[in-house]
């Protein structure tokens, strides 16, 4: 055999060699799609993603969700940013303030329209620039009361903002803690009533003070309130239609009532995070929220308002969620600017803490 043969050979067989060793080569298997995405919300959605979310989707897409509860949206996206190094989350289901915190520490991966074709049918209000994450639902900030109490003491039931100020309900007043999403909207409402603002918060520091002495607690999870409200201690407070909806469920004695005064948007965001572990299920599992079937769901399951806007939802269950739906009622929700108000927040919680939430 001559030399340049042997050469001609031997190059002939290293490339045939490093072919079939090379991914997804004939022959050899291609690295295999991962099945399972590891989705982290607020654990009062835990019945939801069990009973329907988590099996639907693995029958849509032969995916597995490993869902990850927590308390609150500020630890969930604390969390996201202690990994950012090694992520160990794809997708988060988070209160939309404590989310834009995400949007300006630049946390999460662009959805992909190819991915997420659902985004075209979503309200312009829930589409955040350059599709950075999208907000997928929305509930409502208002007042929850004690159906039970009410009735057997013959009270009336609330209408306005100010209703909590009734002397009749001293000692069983519960208020959204200020760690919490409803915290620094409640205080933005009282500084209204005081005739502040957002720019002006002192007044809104002046009611929390006044109604002080007549709160029994201070407190940051619908479990906590459903504990209240089922034992009587809690009459009256600050929370959504959708914890309302939540707490309900679970045998608690509420109705919920959007004040005459002003209703707050209390909108859900969803993201992937940057780096996760499954990328494409992180983007698969997005659009699969915001389908019309997942939104009609949980409109009737958890009292969330749909944001895409070929969800149908029946008449009956807007009537009993009291379901901000359809473009007119999005339209009269009063909004905050979460991007300036994760500025403040920081400020205002340590201020609640010290001159508020200590009164007794």
């Amino acid at each position: 055999m001559s030399r340049g043969y042997s050469f001609a050979a031997l190059f002939v067989a290293f490339a045939l060699v490093a072919n079939a060793c090379a991914p997804g080569a004939q022959g050899q298997p291609a690295a295999a799609e991962k099945t399972e995405v590891v989705v982290s919300a607020l654990g009062g959605l835990q019945k939801q993603f069990d009973d329907f979310i988590i099996p639907e989707f693995q029958k849509d897409t032969g995916k597995k969700v490993i869902f990850v509860p927590k308390a609150v949206s500020t630890e969930l996206i604390a969390d996201v940013k202690a990994q950012q190094a090694n992520p160990q989350l794809d997708v988060i289901h988070i209160d939309e303030g404590p989310g834009y915190e995400g949007v300006t520490l630049g946390l999460y991966e662009p959805l992909d329209p190819k991915l997420v074709p659902n985004l075209t049918d979503m309200y312009d209000l829930a589409r955040i620039k350059g599709d950075i994450a999208v907000i997928s639902r929305t509930s409502v900030l208002g007042l929850m009361y004690n159906t039970k109490v009410f009735a057997a003491r013959g009270l009336k039931a609330p209408t306005a903002w100010n209703d909590l100020f009734r002397p009749e309900f001293k000692g069983h007043i519960v208020m959204a803690h200020s760690s919490t999403t409803f915290g620094p909207i409640t205080l933005i409402q009282f500084a209204k009533m005081g005739g502040g603002d957002v720019n002006n918060i002192d007044p809104g520091f002046a009611r929390m003070k006044q109604l002080a002495p007549n709160v029994l607690s201070y407190e940051k999870t619908a479990a906590r309130y459903g504990e209240l409200f089922t034992s009587d201690q809690a009459w009256i407070g600050v929370w959504s239609n959708a914890g309302a909806s939540i707490n309900k469920a679970s045998g608690a004695p509420v109705g919920f009532v959007l004040p005459d005064d002003g209703g707050y948007l209390l909108g859900g965001m969803l993201a992937v995070v940057k780096g996760g572990p499954n990328p494409k299920g992180a983007q698969q599992f997005v659009n699969f929220m915001l389908s019309p079937k997942i939104q009609a769901y949980l409109a009737k399951e958890a009292g969330f308002g749909p944001l895409n806007k070929k969800t149908v939802v029946p008449d009956d269950v807007v009537k009993a969620q009291q379901l901000p739906y359809g473009e007119d009622q999005i339209k009269k929700l009063v909004r905050v600017d979460w991007q300036y108000l994760n500025t403040v927040r920081p400020a205002w919680t340590e201020r609640m803490a010290k001159e508020v939430e200590t009164i007794h």
